[in-house]
């Protein structure tokens, strides 16, 4: 009876993210001696691992119960044998447990009100939380990426009104991003406002020959 021949790998390999799973190419290449390569792949599967640091990658052959983490000198002895790669991003997961903590901790009621006129009321630690951690929250609610969003609050001056110059009506300062909102004057029971960033306007440049 003639020995059953070893059954061909895959040409693709399922990582999964969170609830998230994408078949990446089983190639040689992305398992060198470099893990770098692989995370590039990964990077590529998964874009909201753009620009995060202390990504972990879990690998799963035949015979292993759970993924385990490995080593990266492992990587070109296994590729071969790999089914399953399970992705884990330290930064986010720490992002995410701090943006918990602020909106579960010492926490006041802040509202935000949107271009389109939606109120959204926040609950956060004024003395720990920035605008950025407000603008990360407000990502759910409005589907806003944060680099669009500009949040400002009323301040303690007026302005001409301009729609109606003989009116005054209260301006209004942007909330710097990296600062806590207390020390930028932003109370319990504030109104802030979002308003969007322009798209930055792509130009390109003509060349005039002469004749």
């Amino acid at each position: 009876m003639a020995a059953s021949q070893p059954t061909a790998p895959l040409p693709l390999i399922v990582a999964t993210f969170r609830d998230e799973s994408v078949a990446i190419p089983r190639c040689e290449r992305l398992f060198g001696r470099q893990e770098e390569t692989i995370e590039s792949s990964i990077v590529e599967a998964f874009p909201a691992l753009e620009g995060h640091g202390n990504i972990v990658l879990k690998a799963k052959v035949p015979g292993m119960r759970e993924p385990a983490r490995v080593l990266p000198k492992l990587w070109s002895q296994i590729w071969e044998s790999v089914t399953e790669i399970v992705v884990e991003c330290l930064e986010i997961e720490e992002e995410e447990r701090r943006l918990d903590m602020l909106t579960k901790v010492a926490t006041s009621v802040i509202n935000v009100m949107t271009p389109t006129g939606a109120e959204h009321a926040l609950k956060i630690n004024l003395l720990c939380a920035t605008a950025l951690d407000v603008k990360k929250l407000l990502v759910s609610y409005t589907g806003v990426a944060v680099e669009r969003q500009v949040l400002r609050f009323e301040g303690f001056h007026w302005i001409p009104d301009p729609e109606n110059p003989s009116a005054r009506i209260p301006a209004y300062n942007e909330v710097p991003e990296n600062d806590i909102l207390f020390n930028c004057k932003v109370k319990a029971g504030e109104q802030l406002r979002m308003v969007l960033k322009p798209k930055p306007v792509l130009t390109q440049d003509v060349v005039v020959r002469s004749g």
